[in-house]
């Protein structure tokens, strides 16, 4: 097993279908922040295990999620300026 941290840009707010974002099997997202103009995800990692679609989708505080579907988990918060935005994993 080789392990480390990968980084990967999260969908931008706004968006109201789970981006997804090609990550390795069993990836732990560890950190969310903005980075310059794009919210990242940080993941600790298997390098050598299989890539998988992981679907995100970004919200700021009181956007409705319903219409998202699907069961919810919340990676991170993300304060940037005046804007509070919510990377959420929609679990398939």
């Amino acid at each position: 097993m080789a392990r480390t941290i990968f980084k990967y840009p999260a969908p931008m707010p706004g968006v109201t279908y789970p981006g997804p974002v090609l990550m390795p099997r069993g990836a732990q997202i560890v950190h969310v922040a903005m980075q310059g103009h794009q919210i990242m995800l940080w993941a600790l990692v298997d390098k050598d295990a299989p890539l998988e679609d992981r679907h995100f989708v970004t919200v700021g505080t009181g956007w409705p999620l319903d219409v998202v579907g699907g069961n919810l988990k919340h990676v991170g918060t993300v304060l940037h300026g005046e804007l509070v935005w919510h990377v959420v994993e929609v679990l398939v």
